[in-house]
Formats: structure tokens, sequence, C-alpha cells
């Protein structure tokens, strides 16, 4: 099976491109995540000083009980939100990797096949069951692949959305 340099350089190439393009995916997540932790903690700080200053103001403990109950509710609906944006960020940037990761594996069984194809005009008589074997292995192997990334994403949904689900019920049974 006699591979040109070309060959190989191309190779190469694809595969230096997927790679900084799963860089840039991270990173551009990473920055998202960082943004938002960088408002959340400005807001956090801005409800910090009102609280204290209502605090200061306070006169009397039915005073004080107003203010814990009515500051609970907000506070618990921030954290809902800012949980639901950490995974929208989390599984925005696993889409675009998982995308990268399947056009590369597509690719990569591609050139493996027509590697294997162009081996096989040079390849003894009589091999011609292997190669089919080694083709349909390829393929089963991209099929599997394929599943199991569909059964992650679906399962990375579902434990979210139940237990974003549980959060939203926790809320609520508090007041």
């Amino acid at each position: 099976m006699y591979q040109s340099p070309e060959q190989f350089m191309q190779f190469g190439k694809s595969s230096l491109e997927a790679a900084l393009s799963l860089a840039n995916i991270t990173l551009q997540g990473t920055e998202r995540l960082v943004g938002l932790q960088l408002k959340t903690a400005k807001e956090a700080l801005d409800e910090s000083i009102r609280s204290a200053k209502a605090l200061s103001d306070i006169k009397n403990v039915q005073e004080l009980m107003s203010l814990q109950s009515t500051a609970t509710q907000p506070n618990m609906e921030k954290v809902m939100a800012y949980s639901r944006s950490v995974y929208e960020v989390a599984s925005d940037t696993q889409t675009k990797i998982n995308k990268v990761l399947e056009d590369r594996m597509s690719k990569v069984g591609g050139e493996l096949v027509a590697a294997v194809d162009k081996a096989v005009k040079t390849a003894p008589a009589g091999s011609e069951t292997a190669v089919a074997a080694f083709k349909s292995a390829v393929a089963a192997a991209s099929t599997a692949y394929d599943t199991m990334s569909k059964v992650a994403r679906e399962a990375t949904d579902l434990a979210v959305s139940s237990a974003t689900t549980q959060a939203a019920k926790a809320t609520k049974k508090q007041h």
C-alpha cells in the first residue's frame, strides 16, 4: 500500500486544520463562559451593595423578615438563569466540537477506504474477502461512533433538563 508524500502532507494539513478548528471552538466557548461569569459577578456585587444598603435601613424584626423573604426568590431565579446560560454555552460548544470531530472521522474513514481501494489494485489475488471485511469494520466503527455521540448528547440533554426541572420545583417549594 504505497502512499505518496502528497497524500501524507494532505492528511497532515487536514488534521492540523481540524485541530485548529477545535482549539478555536474551545477558546470561543471559554470566552463566553468567562464573560458570563464576569457579568454574573458584577451583578452579584451590585446586588450585595443594594442588600447592604437595605439592611442598614432596617429598624425592626418585621422589616428584616420582609427583606429576607423578598430577596430569596430573585436570587433563585438568577441561579436558574445562570445555570441555563452555562448549559447553553457548554451545549453549543459541545455541538460544534462534535460536528468537527464527526466531519473529521468521516473524512478519515473515506481516506482510509480510498487507501484500501488503492491497495487492492496491487494486492495478491484472493485478498478481496479481507479487504471487504476491513471496509465493513470501518463502516461499523463509523456507525458505532455516530450512535454513541447521539446517545451521549441525548443523555446530557436529559440530565440537564431533569436537573433544571428539579431545581425549579425546589424553588417553588420554598415559597
